[in-house]
């Protein structure tokens, strides 16, 4: 493996895991505090906050890192198209921004908490004008990685030393813009070492534009999965129900988030190599994310349903059990999502600039997604609203599966999948030993995990898997 691939992944793991553990480590203590109304509000809020960053962004991370991947950096066509980029992201998000504040002012269920909304959303701009795509295109994923972990360790203190009882609602919604309007200002600081972006119109611009909307429709499409389900449930059920399934979408999306970490290293590299016609090496790479896909994923999955009691009653209280029936059905989706989106989708599609295709699936899938819902969640709350994300998600897998197959360059091979399903087979035993002998607590569970990764770990060793033995080797990628 190439060491720079190498070494990427585990800064890029760094950082997902940082938004994943430190929120793990807040949520036992903010959805007791907060309560399940309170917690409902902020989780609504959020929502709102993930389709603003949607359109602000407007698709340019992912176009940013294909597209620059293609040219030489330092060049002025680089610098060109880097600013070019920029103006978008800038114009978009004032625009949303803009809208956002009529939409506080005219929706009813949005007014309710318009202060709450505002304080989240706000910060947006600061990321925008962060530009974290810069360091990405780059391939220098260190320091965002390390930025990343330094607040949200200070969301995390800020959050435990300042919010104390439901009426501090409003301290938290601060912390929280408070911190992302730091990472904004820390990036664009550190950033001015790769030239200083600016505002730059014309017809290049334009000519961006116009590529970025199909990246930008399918992020939209992707994002309903994400969030409509829980803005649904805001509006159709009880606030309390929204923070219950908000518990059980935030572990699926993490989840998520953790098997397709991979791809914002692998999709420069695939384009690159795509660009310059080298098979073998498109291959490779194909092979070397797949195997990670499946590595990662299916111990999560299993683990996921042999702890969801666990999960839930000890990260979010007995107050949240409403979540564990919604996070087993979330967790199939989490197996389609492995071989649909993950794969087929981020590292096939999008480098080979098939973006089409994905957000055809995507799109069907969505608005599939929506009618579903619309009929489904006043009747049946979260459990509808999990079924629906298991049927879009499976719906996307097919599309892709039949459109998209012939631009895969690796051959799947059986025991890429068996051996982590043999070697996630372990956790079944401690899962036994800790419920029988020790307490379910939440040092247990960490315990617990820590176990079951040492172990999935040697087991695989011993099986002398081929992704860990070249990972940890640091072997250059082939096919």
């Amino acid at each position: 493996m190439q060491e720079g691939i190498r070494k990427n992944t585990i800064y890029n793991l760094i950082r997902t895991l940082s938004v994943i553990i430190f929120p793990l480590i807040r949520y036992p203590y903010l959805t007791r505090v907060l309560q399940p109304t309170n917690f409902g509000r902020i989780s609504f809020a959020t929502s709102i906050l993930g389709y603003v960053t949607l359109f602000s962004m407007f698709g340019a991370e992912i176009y940013s890192v294909r597209e620059l991947s293609k040219e030489n950096k330092d060049t002025s066509d680089y610098l060109t198209k880097q600013n070019q980029i920029f103006t978008i992201t800038v114009l978009t998000t004032i625009g949303t921004l803009i809208t956002l504040t009529i939409l506080v002012l005219l929706v009813g269920r949005m007014k309710q908490d318009a202060l709450l909304i505002e304080i989240i959303c706000m910060p947006v701009l600061l990321t925008t004008l962060g530009a974290d795509w810069v360091n990405i295109s780059r391939a220098d994923l260190c320091f965002i990685s390390l930025r990343t972990m330094f607040f949200q360790i200070l969301a995390t203190v800020l959050s435990l030393i300042l919010v104390k009882t439901e009426k501090d609602i409003y301290i938290y919604a601060i912390v929280m813009g408070g911190t992302t309007v730091l990472t904004g200002l820390s990036n664009i600081i550190y950033r001015k070492r790769y030239g200083s972006l600016k505002l730059q119109l014309g017809t290049g611009t334009r000519h961006h534009f116009k590529s970025i909307l199909y990246l930008f429709v399918l992020l939209f499409s992707q994002t309903i999965f994400l969030n409509l389900d829980i803005t649904m449930i805001g509006f159709f059920r009880e606030n309390s129900e929204v923070g219950e399934y908000s518990v059980a979408c935030n572990i699926y999306n993490i989840s998520s988030t953790v098997i397709s970490a991979v791809s914002i290293v692998i999709i420069p590299r695939i384009t690159k190599a795509i660009h310059e016609k080298k098979e073998e090496k498109i291959a490779g790479l194909q092979k070397f994310s797949m195997e990670y896909i499946l590595t990662i994923g299916i111990p999560i999955v299993i683990g996921i349903n042999l702890l969801t009691n666990q999960i839930i009653t000890l990260l979010s209280g007995d107050e949240y059990l409403g979540a564990i029936i919604p996070l087993h059905i979330l967790s199939i989706a989490l197996i389609v999502v492995m071989f649909g989106g993950a794969f087929l989708g981020n590292i096939v599609l999008l480098p080979a600039e098939k973006e089409r295709i994905f957000t055809f699936a995507s799109l069907i899938a969505a608005g599939t997604n929506t009618v579903l819902n619309a009929f489904l969640i006043p009747i049946f709350g979260c459990i509808a609203a999990s079924v629906t994300t298991v049927i879009s998600e499976s719906i996307i897998l097919i599309i892709l599966l039949v459109c998209g197959h012939k631009y895969v360059r690796v051959k799947p091979r059986f025991r890429w999948f068996i051996q982590p399903v043999v070697a996630s087979l372990v956790f079944i035993p401690i899962r036994f030993l800790f419920n029988r002998f020790l307490p379910d607590t939440i040092y247990m569970m960490i315990d617990e995990i820590c176990i079951d990764i040492v172990l999935y770990y040697l087991i695989l060793r011993i099986m002398n898997n081929g992704f860990i033995k070249d990972f940890f080797r640091g072997e250059e990628v082939t096919s």
